[in-house]
């Protein structure tokens, strides 16, 4: 397996993310080393909040969280999956799969998997963040055009989901990714029913928390309280998909509530 690693230095100018890197490395189904990145920060006999990452994003989407949970003494682990963030990236497609990914820890997949030079930091800034017009349209053109690496006037948001992808080669987890979302049966459905099984007869705590204005999971929750009845549903409090990074205080108010209780 061909496994890439982004250089530090394309980190090395993130915003109020300096946060020690650590790193396991484990071996893959072919024995290649694959080495996978957390941060850990917090007081180590503090109650541990673990916060995995969708795509195409990774740890640095928690960084506006990790102060209310600091402040909360409570024990915060991100980790980045593979192919993304500061973990390594298997180079091909056929690397990747769900179960893979579990393992190691249709016009949207079309999109990704079409487009060699994936725009993640673009994608990034204008669901997250607030460019103006003429800065959309500029971005735009760049992305179009298949250089939106290039693009001079990146947000410091863009540079942040840009910088784990030096060049298109290393986008092959976010290119893969929409595909693993089981739209035929594969072997990822039974472990699936295996899982969701578990939590019918689930009596630990268990908090539902969407956001209720998001289009890509809105109805989700339905599913999640059937799944387990135990389940509580928290309040919806808004900021799309993205609500670690436009709600990060109602969210973690409600996360810290929770654990203390």
């Amino acid at each position: 397996m061909e496994i890439l690693r982004t250089p530090e230095k394309s980190f090395a100018n993130l915003k109020d993310y300096p946060y020690e890197p650590h790193y396991t490395t484990i071996s893959t189904h072919d024995d290649s080393e694959l080495r996978i990145h957390h941060i850990d920060v917090g007081p180590e006999d503090g109650p541990i909040i673990l916060c995995m990452h969708g795509q195409p994003v990774w740890s640095y989407l928690y960084k506006k969280m990790i102060p209310f949970f600091s402040d909360a003494r409570i024990r915060v682990i991100c980790p980045d999956l593979p192919g993304y963030g500061k973990s390594d990236k298997p180079a091909a497609r056929e690397d990747y799969s769900f179960q893979r990914q579990v393992d190691w820890m249709t016009d949207w997949l079309k999109f990704c998997w079409d487009t060699v030079d994936l725009p993640i930091g673009f994608l990034m800034e204008q669901s997250m963040g607030k460019p103006s017009t003429i800065q959309r349209l500029l971005y735009l053109a760049f992305v179009n055009l298949g250089i939106s690496n290039y693009f001079p006037f990146k947000s410091q948001l863009a540079k942040a989901y840009d910088a784990p992808f030096p060049n298109d080669k290393y986008k092959m987890g976010p290119r893969a990714m929409p595909s693993h979302v089981p739209t035929i049966p594969d072997e990822s459905l039974e472990a699936q029913r295996i899982a969701r099984d578990v939590f019918k007869h689930w009596d630990k705590p268990f908090l539902s928390v969407f956001a209720g204005d998001d289009p890509v999971t809105n109805g989700i929750e339905r599913d999640v309280l059937n799944m387990c009845p135990n389940a509580k549903s928290a309040e919806h409090i808004g900021g799309g998909h993205f609500y670690q990074w436009t709600r990060p205080k109602e969210l973690s108010e409600l996360l810290i509530n929770f654990i203390k209780q």
